[in-house]
This record gives structure tokens, C-alpha cells and sequence, in this order.
């Protein structure tokens, strides 16, 4: 009872110096602890509000959204996290249920992570929920609120199949759902249901709890067979050598057993076309503030950019693939701008919480990059009606397929991937869909050649690229997509490097031209003789490119 009534009265001293908020981090200085909410009522609200203390600093508070960038030990710049720099890792494949405790000093709570191995590894409850579930802001608001996840999504299983749907009202923004990495970290919190169960324990216990005053506290989800590594400082136990982690690196759940596929549905998701401005001009605009100040006591101006912040984060992986896929959304027309960068630079602010109609500045959508320690992998390609230029290209190839010791099959028609960089070409064409490609495989000497062909000439403005022969080692299915994706996320060019990294090997062939000379002039090639200078030139690279690839060291 009296090691009770101390805690309470230390708690109470927190209340009581958890300070003035922060209008900003400081700069060069390191976060030492980082515990206990509180509520502050304010014109927009209650605000919910984190105790925070750097080193040198009085205790102080900021927005609990965000969490996802407090690590004990780390500096900041605006709202970047510079990672602390740590004296010792440990990993541990956790064999036991794990056991809690609080703190004596700070009230923190704690759980204790232990291995086959005997590894120790203690973790601040708040550290571990962070990297399990708070790992941007509009999830960590999420989670302090009493309908929780309910009140983002909703889901529907049937038949190996599941859907989510995000609520038109949810302020969770479709950005964040871009990566394949992103999208099963978040199929894994809606649709395990031990995940949802201890992500709700955030809000109840801190409803139950009769202080204002609350140390972060949840109920981890069933972490037997994890693997978890943790960076922090290495000490001595009764002969023993434990971890305390300031923060998780690395986490593996083998536990999650996914459905088949996962389609996630967000209302304002959709693929922005370009079209020009109606006056053949592109419309001026001035240059955004690429680094916009950090103002905590600001609100963001509803309407405006969100300023996504991107921090370093551990690598979260699964013991099965998470096979997921945002559905396209409608075709949203965007007229095209043009920045101009001889103008100056206006400063903004940036500004955590829900924009409102009289906030100024940007929103902070900050978040942790969610690693899962493999490439992205592109979508599946969206396969269409064949074109005029595709039967122009299929011909050719099956001229070649003709030849001796030459074989063609499997030629397709495929819509370029959605660009994943801000890149919009891919969208400029005069049709209705993206850029098309063409693929087509060619052996020679059972040899296999995959060539790939860019329908340029429906772009709305025609440019030359060169067909691409490619090999691959292994998968050549994946191979191509992630080329594809490539073209799509450079501006529908050629990335020689990263094909280079992503093949056995890469030659590039120019299409010859459509005109020819006669005479003092020019003139323009008939249809056949264009075809057969098209066949002479992929039929001279593939023979040249044979001896040189088959050549013994």
C-alpha cells in the first residue's frame, strides 16, 4: 500500500510539471523521456497531449499524434527524426509469455521479451506499441478514439477473400496506402483479431484508468514465436546481461495467417489524367515550400497539401505473403501546371491535427516508413485490346519467329503500372488509358530474349525510345514488372542503371527510320520496307548479342 500511495504521489508531481506545449523541437538535442497523456482543452477541442523531456530542457508536451517519431535518444529537425545512435542490439525469438512491470522511478511500464537462448530484452510499452500499431498520425489518433478502428474501416470476409473499405469521413489518407509494405501492415491491424484486440486496449485501459495524468499502458498482442531486435543499453543483472531498448528495429510476426487476397477500397483514391489547360498552355505555378516550419501550436488550413514526413523505421515482416491490392479509383482530370522556379519561394507552416476551414499551414501527416526488408513489388499488370502499333510490333516478331533457330510466343498488350513517383506521363496520352507496352519472348538458340515495346506514339507528345531485350535469371514475370514500373515512375524512359540491377542483361534497339533519302530529298518509307528494316536491326542485335552473352570466359 505504501509503495502505491508513492507511485501516486509521483504521478502526481508529473501532472504537475508536465509544462508549457512545444511550439517546436528543439534543434541538436536529445529526447531523454518520453511517458504520460493528459487532455488540454483548446477553441478546437481537447487536445490530447504526450509529456516529453530533452536533455538540458524543462518537461514540456506535445501532440500525441506524434508518437510515431518519439524514440528516447533521438534529435529532431523540424518534425525528421535523426535516430539516436545506440551501444548494443539484441534479437530475441520470444519462447515464453512475456511478464510487466512499472517502473518505480518514472512509472513507465515495461515488458520483459525472453528467448529460447535466455536473450533479455526489456521495451517501454509505448516503444512497443508504437512500432506495433502507432506508425503514423492518423492511426495513433485513431487509437484514442472510443470507436477506434471501427471507425476507419470496415471489413468483410468470404471465401479466401477479404475486403476493406475505408469510411468516406475517415481522415486516414489513401497516400499512405501506396506500398505493398504499407498495405499488409494494415491488413494485418484490421483483420487479425488478436491485433484488433490490443490495439482497442489502448483506449480502454486509458478510459478506465481515474487519473488525468496516464502512463501509457496496452495489452500486447500473443507474442510467443516473434522475433523482435532492439537497439539500446546493455546492463548487468544479477550476472546476467539484459537489454533496455529505447527502440525496436526489427519485428517478424509468423503468426498472422492472411487470406488469400486482400482488396482495400478508399473513397478518395482515384488516378489523376492530366489534360491541358484548353489554350495549349500549361498553367504557372509557384514553387512549394519544400521545407515548411513546424508549428505545434498551429492548425492546419483545411483544403490544403498535406506534408508528408517519411521517418526511418524498423523492418516489419510476416511469415506468409500479405497478397493485397488498392483498387483503382476513378480517373479524377488534372490540369497540368508548370512550376516556376524563378519565382520565390513562399514560406509555409506545417501543423499537426485536423485541418479546419480558419487553420492556417499544412497538415503533418507523419508517419514511419514501413519496411518489410523486401523490393516492392509491382501490381499485376492490366492486360488490353490490342493496337494498331501492337500489330505492327506482333508482326515483326513473328517474321522473326520464322527465322532458324529462332522461336516467338507469348505476345500481350499491357497498360503501363500507375507511376508510384510524382511522375504524370504515363497518364498523358490520347486515349483513355495509360501509356501501353507491349511483350513478346523470342528464343534464339534457346536463348530466351523478353522484348519489350513502349507505345509512344499515343502519347501527347511522341517521343523515341528504344525497344528493350531483357533476360533474367529467375523470375522473369516479376523481372518485367518491375521494369515496367520503372518506365512508369521515370517519366516513361528507360532507367539504364536500375535495369541494369534488375537483369542478367539489357540491349537497347533503335527503330529505324520512317524516312529514307531520294535524291535530294526525303521520303517517307513504305509501310513493309519500315517493317523489314524493324526486323533487320532486332535480328542483327540478337545474333551479335548471342556470341557476346554465350563467349566462354
Amino acid at each position: 500500500m505504501k509503495h502505491a500511495e508513492q507511485l501516486l504521489e509521483k504521478f502526481s508531481e508529473m501532472k504537475s510539471n508536465i509544462g508549457s506545449t512545444l511550439k517546436k523541437f528543439p534543434a541538436g538535442v536529445s529526447l531523454r523521456e518520453v511517458d504520460g497523456l493528459t487532455q488540454k482543452k483548446s477553441i478546437f477541442g481537447n487536445k490530447i497531449l504526450i509529456s516529453v523531456h530533452f536533455d538540458g530542457q524543462p518537461v514540456s508536451a506535445v501532440p500525441v499524434a506524434l508518437i510515431p517519431s518519439l524514440v528516447v535518444g533521438g534529435q529532431y529537425e523540424s518534425a525528421k527524426l535523426i535516430p539516436p545512435r545506440h551501444s548494443c542490439e539484441r534479437t530475441v525469438v520470444i519462447s515464453t509469455p512475456p511478464t510487466f512491470y512499472q517502473d518505480q522511478q518514472s512509472g513507465a511500464h515495461w515488458i520483459c521479451l525472453q528467448g529460447e537462448d535466455g536473450t533479455l530484452v526489456k521495451v517501454r510499452h509505448l516503444e512497443l506499441a508504437r512500432v506495433l500499431f502507432l506508425r503514423d498520425s492518423h492511426i495513433t489518433r485513431t487509437a484514442f478514439r472510443p470507436d477506434g478502428l471501427a471507425g476507419l474501416a470496415t471489413v468483410t470476409k468470404e471465401n479466401g477473400l477479404s475486403q476493406i473499405r475505408f469510411h468516406l469521413l475517415a481522415d486516414y489518407p489513401p497516400s499512405n496506402l501506396r506500398t505493398r509494405s504499407s498495405r499488409a501492415h494494415i491488413a494485418w491491424l484490421l483483420l487479425d483479431d488478436d491485433a484488433r484486440k490490443s490495439f482497442s486496449s489502448i483506449y480502454s485501459l486509458w478510459q478506465e484508468s481515474r487519473e488525468d495524468y496516464w502512463l501509457f499502458n496496452f495489452i500486447p498482442p500473443n507474442l510467443i514465436g516473434w522475433k523482435v531486435s532492439g537497439a539500446g543499453q546493455l546492463k548487468d543483472e544479477h550476472g546476467r546481461n539484459v537489454l533496455y531498448a529505447d527502440e525496436i528495429t526489427s519485428i517478424h510476426n509468423p503468426r498472422f495467417v492472411p487470406p488469400e487476397q486482400v482488396m482495400i477500397f478508399h473513397p478518395r483514391y482515384s488516378i489523376r489524367k492530366p489534360v491541358g489547360s484548353g489554350n495549349g498552355k500549361s498553367a504557372v505555378i509557384p514553387p512549394s515550400d519544400p521545407d515548411p516550419e513546424l508549428n505545434l501550436h498551429g492548425v492546419p488550413k483545411l483544403g490544403k497539401r498535406l506534408n508528408r514526413i517519411e521517418n526511418e523505421g524498423g523492418t516489419f515482416t510476416f511469415g506468409r505473403v500479405v497478397n493485397t491490392e488498392l483498387v483503382d479509383g476513378k480517373s479524377v482530370p488534372q490540369t497540368s501546371a508548370r512550376v516556376d522556379h524563378d519565382q520565390p519561394v513562399k514560406k509555409e507552416e506545417t501543423s499537426v491535427g485536423h485541418a479546419q476551414q480558419d487553420g492556417m499551414g499544412l497538415e503533418l501527416d507523419l508517419g514511419v516508413r514501413v519496411d518489410d526488408g523486401e523490393d516492392e513489388v509491382p501490381t499485376e499488370l492490366r492486360e488490353v485490346a490490342p493496337t494498331d502499333k501492337f500489330n505492327t510490333f506482333k508482326r515483326v516478331v513473328e517474321r522473326l519467329g520464322q527465322e532458324s533457330n529462332f522461336q516467338c510466343e507469348h505476345t500481350h498488350c499491357y497498360e503501363l503500372p500507375s507511376p508510384r513517383s510524382g511522375s504524370q506521363a504515363a497518364y498523358r496520352t490520347t486515349t483513355s488509358h495509360r501509356v501501353l507496352c507491349f511483350v513478346a519472348i523470342v528464343y534464339y538458340k534457346e536463348l530466351p530474349f523478353i522484348f519489350i515495346e513502349i507505345d509512344t506514339e499515343r502519347m501527347e507528345k511522341p517521343k523515341a525510345l528504344s525497344t528493350l531485350m531483357v533476360g533474367f535469371e529467375e523470375d522473369s514475370k516479376l523481372g518485367v514488372r518491375r521494369i515496367l514500373q520503372s518506365c512508369s515512375d521515370h517519366g516513361v524512359r528507360w532507367s539504364r542503371e536500375e535495369i541494369k540491377g534488375l537483369s542478367s542483361f539489357a540491349i537497347y534497339c533503335k527503330h529505324p527510320t520512317r524516312t529514307k533519302k531520294r535524291g535530294l530529298g526525303n521520303v517517307v518509307r513504305e509501310e513493309d520496307e519500315y517493317l523489314g528494316a524493324w526486323y533487320q536491326a532486332l535480328k542483327k542485335q540478337i545474333q551479335t548479342n548471342y556470341l557476346r552473352l554465350n563467349r566462354k570466359p
